[in-house]
């Protein structure tokens, strides 16, 4: 099934908003993010990569509809990623799924337990093919949209989808990325049923809808 995305993938969490109040690169260890401040990257990865991810912001959106049929959005985010696009153009990002943060911290445990499985299924990979040269042949101030194919490993899944993304060049050595449209996780390929019922079912909701839509925004940093 054709998704439409991140990136950053890019990517991606996902629809577990059921809950009361009450993703490894041996290049490229993940990190906590911190922005402003950004992320620390190893020397290692530093020699081995062109563009370094300095800071994210990967958001996600799920719908829940309760028992009068009223939809209600809400927000998410992941706090722990890495990323890189080498000087082959390859693109590989993780999203460390025990970092999602709801501001609900039983919402949370509820969704790394019941949801997204952490303990088999600890993070999110996305690759994708870039082409390098036309990224640093882009002026300085200067902005471009690109469709760009991606591949996500998500819950033991592989899938194929696209982010359509703008990209603005900051200064020589700083790009930054963004997608244009959300790009939508639907949890029913990736066999997330059980886990999104079990939120459902403990909400006393309608439903939670199993499509979810992601938006990433990311500055890439050469070392």
């Amino acid at each position: 099934m054709k998704h439409t995305f991140v990136l950053g993938i890019l990517i991606l969490s996902f629809g577990m908003y059921g809950c009361a109040k009450e993703e490894n690169f041996a290049e490229q260890p993940a990190v906590e993010s911190n922005p402003p401040h950004g992320v620390q990257m190893t020397e290692k990865s530093n020699a081995l990569s062109h563009w370094i991810l300095e800071e994210a912001d990967i958001r996600f959106y799920s719908t829940k509809t309760d028992k009068n049929d009223n939809d209600i959005v809400e927000e998410g985010v992941f706090n722990t990623y890495s990323g890189y696009l080498d000087k082959q153009g390859n693109l590989k990002m993780e999203i460390e799924l025990d970092s999602v943060d709801t501001d609900i911290s039983i919402r949370d445990q509820r969704i790394k337990e019941w949801l997204f499985e952490t303990a088999r299924f600890p993070k999110v990979e996305i690759q994708s093919q870039m082409d390098h040269d036309w990224m640093n042949a882009l002026g300085v101030h200067k902005e471009a949209s690109k469709v760009q194919p991606l591949t996500i490993s998500f819950h033991g899944k592989t899938i194929q989808t696209e982010a359509s993304l703008k990209i603005i060049k900051l200064d020589d050595n700083t790009i930054n990325v963004m997608t244009q449209e959300p790009v939508h996780i639907n949890l029913l390929e990736l066999e997330m049923m059980q886990g999104l019922n079990s939120l459902t079912e403990v909400m006393d909701l309608k439903s939670i809808s199993y499509l979810v839509p992601v938006k990433f925004q990311g500055k890439f940093k050469k070392p």
